[in-house]
């Protein structure tokens, strides 16, 4: 199941959520009791596909051990399509449920970016910042903060830095409603033609490993 996340992974980075789905249900028939199974809300959140997210976040929150990606997954979802109020319930569950786990509190910071509450996001992303140096989702929630907030040159720091961490969501990263000031800059332009270049790379590879699925 971990491969095959790989696998739907990569669909859903590149926006194809027909072929993520159709590997995605393959790992569900394997192990409906695996963690990629019951967390697969994150492949619509990533996809920015809310509705689906919500539609599959049940099953994230049907188990203690992934009960916090649920609540991830649905705030992440609620502040895909604008609704804070939900949005925030689901990230104070976040946070009761582990504390000192960046998730929570880099929900807190989008939902106060959202709201256009600088001084409440700030305080919010300095309380996952060392998360956010080394881990590159956490980066990039930090980058969907400051540009919702307008701030574009700390913004592009921190794109930049979630790319050079690892992140490479291409599609969340210009279809994000909070990255939408960013989308006529020239330069993060550029990183997204890097970003679709690396992934252009990969589909031979998984011609392969599609070929053998289909067995």
């Amino acid at each position: 199941t971990q491969a095959l996340n790989s696998v739907v992974t990569y669909f859903v980075t590149t926006g194809d959520m027909q072929k993520a789905e159709c590997i995605g249900n393959k790992i569900i028939a394997l192990d409906p009791s695996s963690n990629e199974a019951k967390v697969r809300g994150y492949w619509y959140v990533n996809g920015v596909d809310p509705e689906g997210a919500l539609q599959n976040s049940k099953f994230a929150l049907a188990s203690p051990d992934t009960a916090l990606a649920g609540h991830d997954i649905r705030a992440s979802a609620f502040i895909l399509l604008g609704n804070i109020v939900d949005a925030q319930k689901e990230s104070d569950a976040a946070v009761a449920l582990a504390p000192k786990n960046y998730l929570g509190k880099s929900l807190h910071a989008m939902i106060a970016a959202a709201k256009g509450d600088r001084a409440g996001a700030e305080a919010a992303i300095q309380s996952f910042e060392a998360d956010a140096n080394r881990n590159h989702w956490a980066a990039n929630r930090v980058a969907l903060c400051y540009a919702k907030l307008g701030d574009h040159d700390k913004a592009m720091l921190w794109t930049k830095k979630s790319f050079d961490l690892g992140h490479h969501s291409w599609n969340e990263m210009i279809k994000h409603p909070l990255l939408t000031s960013l989308q006529s800059d020239p330069e993060y332009q550029t990183n997204l033609a890097k970003i679709r270049s690396d992934l252009d790379d990969v589909p031979a590879a998984l011609h392969a490993a599609q070929q053998w699925l289909s067995k």
